[in-house]
């Protein structure tokens, strides 16, 4: 028979053993990412660094690429991976406080990137009406190249715009396409608009897509213009 004291006792214990274990599995439930660092040959970049500067916290890739960031605050934040001789590579996700997610990050070699690249890397330190000019094409722009739809015209052109950011997660929607304001879906979709519709063809990059249209389009948008929304929108 249990006395009054050691039923107490034994109750008293019992409950602590519960919060113990509450501590532990919030503990083990904490928002964290992981992932490899890679060069476009699929090679590991050993010390490439991960960045969060809002938290300022760092992480180094080791030996295999792998990096890993526990403890993470729910909210969205910007990781940024960078190596010595690479261009950096930045990625936007929100977690929430048990999220546990992967990205993968993919660096060029600055020495190898193409030309359009190039541009790209300009965009940051360019004044904004030069970026928007390098960020628009005007159909008249195309007209020699005999294109049957948008998404051949821009492979040739600006191949950049549908390849997106050099990172790689489950949750990273894609590049997404606007018709006149209008969400259509991804990239694919530029396959069914014939050029001839075509006024003209813009791209935002990650941080002023989300501007714009907001969360959800963290990999950049491609809108396009066409002359009947032109003339709908001219008409008094």
């Amino acid at each position: 028979m249990i006395d009054g004291t050691r039923r107490v006792t034994v109750h008293w214990l019992i409950a602590s053993a519960l919060v113990v274990c509450a501590a532990a599995s919030s503990a083990s439930a904490q928002a964290s990412l992981t992932g490899f660092v890679r060069d476009s040959a699929g090679r590991p970049l050993r010390g490439a660094l991960v960045t969060i500067d809002s938290l300022n916290r760092t992480t180094l890739a080791d030996a295999k690429g792998r990096y890993f960031i526990g403890n993470l605050p729910a909210g969205t934040h910007v990781f940024r991976a960078r190596v010595f001789g690479y261009e950096p590579v930045d990625a936007e996700l929100t977690f929430t406080a048990t999220t546990v997610d992967t990205l993968d990050f993919e660096l060029v070699r600055f020495g190898i990137v193409s030309l359009d690249t190039m541009r790209t890397l300009a965009d940051a330190d360019a004044k904004p009406a030069e970026r928007q000019t390098r960020e628009l094409i005007k159909v008249e722009q195309l007209a020699d190249g005999h294109y049957e739809n948008v998404y051949e015209a821009l492979i040739s052109v600006r191949p950049t715009w549908i390849s997106g950011r050099a990172v790689t997660s489950p949750r990273s929607g894609g590049i997404v396409v606007y018709l006149d304001n209008n969400r259509i879906g991804g990239t694919d979709e530029l396959k069914n608009i014939r050029l001839n519709i075509v006024l003209q063809i813009q791209h935002f990059n990650g941080v002023d897509a989300q501007a714009r249209w907001g969360i959800g389009h963290a990999d950049g948008v491609i809108l396009i213009e066409t002359v009947g929304a032109t003339r709908r929108n001219a008409s008094p």
